[in-house]
């Protein structure tokens, strides 16, 4: 066979490689998004690509989120508190305590509570699926309350809620008294991205929000397991957030990983991004 004839069949083989790989992302996709065929005009929804699925706006709450119901905890010990939301476009996400908003990285955080998690809200497309976890240590009496999850965009607002009771411990454990008496903290990840779906050539923010003392430090591995450093396409932000500016398919669909660490511990959480073509 010639040359020639061998690079032909090489290009086919790859291109039936690339189409594979986009039809099971794109499964991926439908399934987390809950994308469909667009037959139904009176739903407010955006087109995606040009193979007729839609995806709806508005907030949703996925499995393993709080759910209304009341949660037990112990004297001395930790909780968490989940809450995992998807939404279009990206909803932001904070913590209640029996109304009152709840801040928290704090002073061992990676970064300020309050900063807009929506900086690309305006886009036409930005479909996210975020995890965010409320962690509770050494819990006591005035631990004892309802909690609120809430996520909100511009024109929607969804909650959940669980009440929290604290039963007291008679006999806690040593390890458990030393722990709560230390002053550091493990690095555990709060707010984390867990998939993003996408227009090509649009900036994307993947979520990375860590607590812990010391304060964590952050690391970005690319999908290929490459450290990320500031430049080019990317931007590391000091609260521990990627941002990846005009994304394509080809350079920037995949798996990617946030590291947070500190002295007492690590984390880390694995977004998926999908960039999609354009009409």
């Amino acid at each position: 066979m010639s040359s020639l004839n061998w690079f032909i069949v090489l290009a086919l083989c790859l291109c039936q490689a690339l189409d594979s790989s986009n039809a099971f992302h794109k499964r991926r996709m439908t399934k987390r998004f809950n994308l469909r065929k667009n037959r139904d005009p009176d739903t407010p929804q955006i087109p995606i690509g040009t193979d007729g699925y839609i995806i709806r706006r508005g907030i949703f709450f996925e499995e393993g989120s709080i759910n209304g119901s009341t949660q037990e905890g112990v004297e001395f010990e930790n909780v968490a508190l989940y809450c995992r939301v998807g939404g279009v476009p990206s909803p932001s996400v904070h913590w209640l305590k029996d109304g009152k908003r709840i801040v928290q990285a704090g002073s061992c955080g990676s970064q300020d509570d309050d900063e807009d998690l929506n900086g690309f809200a305006d886009q036409k497309l930005s479909s996210y699926s975020t995890f965010s976890t409320l962690y509770i240590d050494c819990l006591d009496e005035t631990d004892q309350a309802n909690y609120t999850c809430v996520a909100q965009t511009a024109t929607h607002r969804e909650t959940r809620s669980v009440y929290l009771t604290v039963a007291r411990s008679e006999t806690p454990a040593l390890p458990t008294l030393k722990a709560c008496a230390r002053k550091g903290r493990p690095a555990r990840i709060y707010l984390a991205t867990n998939s993003v779906l996408e227009l090509e050539n649009n900036n994307v923010r993947l979520f990375c929000r860590a607590q812990g003392n010391p304060t964590p430090t952050i690391t970005w591995f690319d999908a290929d397991n490459r450290i990320i450093q500031a430049g080019g396409n990317y931007l590391l932000s000091k609260n521990g957030d990627l941002i990846i500016t005009n994304i394509n398919w080809f350079e920037h669909m995949g798996v990617y990983t946030c590291e947070a660490q500190n002295v007492y511990g690590n984390d880390s959480t694995s977004p998926f991004l999908y960039p999609t073509a354009r009409d």
